[in-house]
């Protein structure tokens, strides 16, 4: 996987230099396509009687192979001793896909304006500055990540402050300050 080879990279540097690496997955969209022993999986599960949640295992297995994929790049960060040292911000562009997947109790979907179209979940893992299982209920909207990467990042970002054409507060101080939350 080129990430981890990214990674490796990374961490074979003798400056331990910060480094940014962006990553827009594709899963989670067209064309639905999962392997072949997710979606065995998941048409074998579709087969029980009362199964909660969407009934397409082919979209089922797109997302665990998503999930797969996550979970390479967090073991590798662990594995090359970088996790401690290292933010991770996970975040998704837009609501859930209405074809597959139920926004409910949220009016809308994926290419709606109604909130099941625009409001997402974000996840943070940054060792030692976030507390694994805590929830935050404050709004943030995606104009938040680059002032929030700026300041993970210890950038002075204070000409991007000044534009008034601008918008986004840094999330940093969620991250922490559980009186926030």
């Amino acid at each position: 996987q080129r990430v981890n080879l990214f990674l490796e990279e990374q961490a074979g540097k003798p400056t331990g230099k910060p480094f940014f690496l962006y990553l827009a997955h594709p899963s989670a969209h067209s064309p639905v396509q999962s392997r072949e022993d997710d979606l065995a999986h998941f048409t074998e599960k579709a087969k029980k009687p009362g199964l909660i949640g969407h009934k397409s295992p082919e979209y089922a297995g797109l997302i665990k192979g998503m999930d797969r994929s996550v979970g390479s790049i967090l073991d590798k960060l662990d594995e090359l001793k970088l996790a401690d040292n290292t933010a991770v911000i996970l975040i998704s562009d837009n609501g859930g896909h209405p074809t597959f997947t139920r926004n409910t109790p949220l009016r809308g979907g994926k290419s709606m304006l109604y909130e099941g179209g625009i409001r997402v979940p974000m996840i943070v893992r940054w060792p030692g500055k976030t507390q694994p299982g805590t929830v935050c209920n404050i709004i943030s909207d995606v104009a938040d990540i680059y002032p929030t990467i700026m300041e993970v990042a210890d950038v002075d970002y204070n000409d991007f402050k000044a534009n008034e054409t601008t918008d986004g507060e840094s999330l940093v101080p969620l991250f922490s300050d559980l009186k926030n939350r």
